[in-house]
């Protein structure tokens, strides 16, 4: 009987395991779209995300290169900053396939680029588990070059709560589309960053909708919650897109995720006993 659950079953359940305790191993790989306007890297605008994400070769973050299955396959975290011109279909229908298969994505639509292709990506992706349809709408907020330190940051969401518990903060961004739709990430005020960002899950992705760039090389000294934020969303979802679909989000554990792996656990043990006697 026990060889026959070991044959069935069993091996999904061991195999689950195996996944599971692998998938907690990785750290982000994050992906960059060739053509972006800003690139993560040193130096650049985003040079201090990139040097805290990567310390210590916690997260890895490749360079830009061009949007295709393959380049894309191995990343857990995607970032488009697109220009104003569209995207071609095949990039398009391939980061809704991404973010549906378990991705994350990052986009980015300034007020000088990314309006046109962000809503070309959040049309095609319709309507998230909010309820609602994300868009980037044509008016802006704030002054070219400006340094806007508004709301407060208020979700259960990865992103404010953890590893680092940002509720409460505020965040530092230059001039910035308003945003609808998807779920806030701040107090609902008005003007607030909740007008700046927003989320949504659609199946097993998210995708973080930024209308600025949210720069952290804007934060000064005594504020780091740009950096904490990304840093946060890199914690979630740490696992190759191709390694398993249940287990990219590797947040906090659900009460089915700790019956999984006490159920696995328990099996290898009694497997274990049985081969000994």
């Amino acid at each position: 009987m026990f060889k026959s659950w070991l044959g069935g079953s069993g091996k999904i359940l061991l195999s689950a395991l195996a996944i599971q305790l692998a998938g907690n191993a990785y750290g982000a790989t994050v992906g960059q779209m060739a053509g972006n306007t800003s690139i993560w890297a040193n130096p650049g605008n985003f040079s201090n995300i990139f040097n805290a994400a990567t310390m210590g070769a916690k997260h890895t973050v490749e360079s830009a290169e061009t949007l295709t299955a393959t380049n894309i396959a191995n990343n857990t975290h995607f970032i488009v900053e697109g220009s104003a011109t569209a995207m071609a279909a095949e990039q398009v229908s391939l980061l809704v396939d991404y973010v549906r298969g378990g991705g994350t994505l990052l986009l980015f639509a300034t007020p000088s680029t990314g309006r046109t292709s962000a809503n070309q990506i959040l049309g095609a992706l319709g309507v998230g588990l909010s309820g609602s349809a994300m868009s980037v709408t044509g008016s802006a907020f704030g002054f070219p070059g400006s340094t806007l330190n508004w709301g407060s940051l208020s979700s259960t969401d990865v992103s404010v709560q953890g590893p680092t518990n940002l509720n409460g903060a505020s965040l530092n961004f230059a001039q910035t589309h308003i945003l609808a739709g998807g779920s806030l990430l701040a107090l609902n005020e008005s003007p607030s960053i909740s007008d700046a960002i927003r989320m949504d899950r659609y199946n097993l992705g998210r995708v973080y909708l930024f209308g600025s760039h949210i720069d952290s090389n804007l934060a000064n000294t005594s504020n780091q919650s740009n950096i904490n934020f990304f840093l946060n969303i890199l914690s979630s979802g740490s696992t190759p897109i191709g390694l398993t679909m249940s287990t990219v989000d590797v947040g906090t554990p659900e009460p089915a995720t700790f019956a999984l792996t006490a159920f696995a656990l328990a099996g290898v043990a009694l497997y274990a006993r049985r081969k000994r006697t």
